[in-house]
């Protein structure tokens, strides 16, 4: 199984809101208000990371850190090294200790410090005999020693706290519970990647705890993040071409696990960052079968579904990375996971009448090197070449050409004649898209434009695109100008390609319109397969 740690803590990047609110709930706590915490986002996000980040760098010297890492099962030699680094600090013993001189941690703990030798001797002893509840027993009950032998409370980490299910503890989540809401003197914090399920626990086995929880929901870096992130990893190599890092951007789709990767890989490997730099990396890293992102994306692709339903589920999901998304389409050809949940952790979306592929890398991935090498066609460099330079092209296109287009109106309105009835869910509300017979211009302005959609059985929507020179107080004048010539629709839409104002979207909201930003226009293109077509 492929390994991924932790970013190390001289690379980890960007998350500065994250931290400033862990701050807060640490000042909160120490302060006397107790506020609990979930940290959930997409496997290889950086939820690790992003806790390891503050207990080195922020985390006040009066908080005793206990981390409990159950990716891989109980007991791991980073638990017992984590808790001498930091029983260490805490008693100032080596000012030098760090996490990479581990060693046997069991045994220096019980020499260090002989007042937890009962507790380390109990969980190795449920370790060896498989007993998980005395192992988990021994380790939720740190906290009250630490509080009786160093007067100090505890932020007490939980990674991948589902992991539990995998373990012979029937009554988990009950013990767990009692302990969050019994120990005054620990903070808890809940890490995981399974976001939504997390959420539903939250509000349902720990409901008397939920208005005491609060949750960091991790997802990818946003653009300027990016941006940052790849000119600090790169700052010494010669980026040949202007739009190179736009385009690993949208490679990568902001994934701080896939921006490490590339980076890093041109860091080792050029001096300069240019068009034929990108094309050799990925070679090398995703088409190779050898290279990080080939095994990492093979192990993931057969760990979703189970080895007994694979042979069913990969022709599916490469129908969906070929670009057939709509359900009833590949329902059509007797696919029955056009039915399934599968989210291939983030990989793979449902989303109302349509399935994406949210990776770029994974769908270049498999439709130039899987998909290929599992029918035994023996396609030339060159070939391969040419495919994965076509697919590259393809990505974060329709976004670019909307933000530097002098006629966004037009590509709304070709965008739009492709609807046809289907159905998307944005913010947990299902909204339909119309089969739209005919677009008329209604009115123009310098800063925004309107136009009428006409419906197939009736009915009329109203699209207003907005520029980047609009300004709050031209709402009310696009307000004004709706109501005076006295318009009636079914549905008003304000597309916003160019701007992210707060303040104009909610004002928009408030009178009825559902607002398209950048995320969701593309991700709009995406579900009706136009990345090329625009």
């Amino acid at each position: 199984m492929i390994k991924i740690g932790p970013v190390s803590i001289d690379k980890f990047s960007a998350r500065e809101s994250e931290l400033k609110r862990l701050d807060k709930i640490q000042s909160d706590y120490l302060s006397g208000y107790r506020r609990n915490l979930a940290v959930l986002g997409p496997w290889s996000i950086g939820k690790t990371s992003l806790m390891l980040k503050f207990i080195h760098d922020r985390l006040d010297p009066d908080l005793f850190p206990i981390y409990l890492n159950l990716e891989d099962g109980f007991l791991k030699e980073s638990f017992f090294g984590f808790l001498l680094y930091s029983l260490r600090s805490s008693s100032l013993k080596d000012n030098n200790y760090s996490l990479d001189s581990v060693g046997d941690s069991a045994v220096a703990i019980e020499k260090e410090y002989p007042q937890l030798a009962p507790v380390i001797k109990n969980i190795e002893s449920g370790h060896k005999n498989n007993n998980y509840l005395a192992i988990m027993d021994s380790i939720l009950r740190l906290p009250d020693i630490v509080k009786k032998k160093f007067g100090k409370n505890c932020i007490f980490i939980i990674d991948e706290f589902f992991s539990l299910d995998k373990l012979k503890v029937s009554s988990w989540m009950q013990i767990l519970r009692d302990h969050i809401m019994l120990d005054k003197h620990t903070l808890f914090v809940l890490i995981s990647s399974e976001i939504e399920r997390s959420k539903s626990v939250l509000n349902s086995e720990f409901s008397l705890l939920f208005g005491n929880f609060e949750i960091i929901e991790l997802d990818n870096f946003s653009y300027q993040e990016s941006i940052d992130f790849t000119q600090s990893r790169l700052g010494s190599i010669k980026i040949q071409e202007h739009n190179l890092t736009e385009k690993m951007i949208a490679l990568t789709n902001g994934l701080p696990l896939y921006l490490d990767i590339l980076t890093s890989w041109i860091d080792e490997n050029a001096d300069i960052f240019d068009w034929q730099t990108l094309i050799v990396m990925l070679k090398e890293v995703l088409l190779n079968n050898k290279g990080f992102l080939y095994r990492y994306f093979s192990e993931k692709l057969r760990v979703v579904p189970g080895d007994d339903k694979f042979q069913e589920f990969l022709p599916f999901v490469t129908e969906v990375a070929r670009g057939n998304t709509k359900k009833r389409e590949l329902k059509k050809k007797d696919f029955s996971y056009a039915t399934c949940n599968y989210s291939m952790n983030g990989f793979l979306e449902k989303n109302g009448s349509f399935f994406r592929i949210k990776d770029p890398l994974f769908r270049i991935w498999l439709l130039c090197a899987y998909n290929a090498d599992l029918m035994g066609l023996k396609l030339s460099s060159e070939l391969k070449e040419e495919m994965l330079a076509r697919e590259i092209q393809a990505v974060g296109s329709p976004l670019n050409i909307f933000l530097n287009s002098d006629n966004v109106e037009n590509m709304v309105t070709r965008l739009i004649l492709n609807f046809d009835n289907e159905f998307i869910e944005i913010e947990g509300k299902k909204r339909q898209l119309p089969k739209i017979l005919t677009v008329k211009n209604l009115f123009q302005y310098q800063t925004f434009s309107a136009f009428q959609a006409d419906k197939e059985k009736a009915g009329r929507w109203l699209f207003v695109v907005i520029r980047s020179e609009f300004q709050e107080q031209d709402t009310y004048s696009l307000l004004e100008s709706l109501q005076s010539k006295d318009f009636k629709f079914n549905q008003k839409i304000a597309v916003m390609p160019q701007r992210e104002d707060s303040n104009i979207s909610l004002i928009l909201k408030t009178k009825g319109f559902w607002v398209w930003d950048m995320k969701l226009i593309n991700r709009i293109i995406e579900f009706y397969g136009l990345s090329r077509d625009f």
